[in-house]
């Protein structure tokens, strides 16, 4: 605290203006990493909401074909098959 009092008025004006510069600079740092988090955080949302549209859609199919397969076992009058029969495509 004594080296503080034998300071001239310059250094510790100079020294406050280092310490909030610091301050600022520690700030805008965490704010910039806790900004890319949260951009981060999105995108893997985005893509899970993504993923997840995309398995709906695919059971949705599923189900349509399963009914048309059924319609084709169950109806008298349905006598050909006309859904994709390639288990890869």
């Amino acid at each position: 605290m004594a080296a503080f009092r034998n300071m001239t008025l310059g250094k510790k004006i100079a020294l406050g203006f280092g310490s909030v510069l610091l301050a600022l600079g520690i700030v805008v740092t965490l704010c910039f990493t806790g900004v890319s988090g949260i951009v981060g955080n999105a995108e893997e949302v985005i893509y899970g909401n993504t993923l997840d549209a995309t398995l709906t859609q695919k059971e949705v199919d599923h189900l349509n074909w399963v009914n048309k397969v059924n319609e084709l076992l169950s109806d008298e009058d349905v006598t050909e098959l006309s859904v994709q029969t390639d288990d890869h495509k």
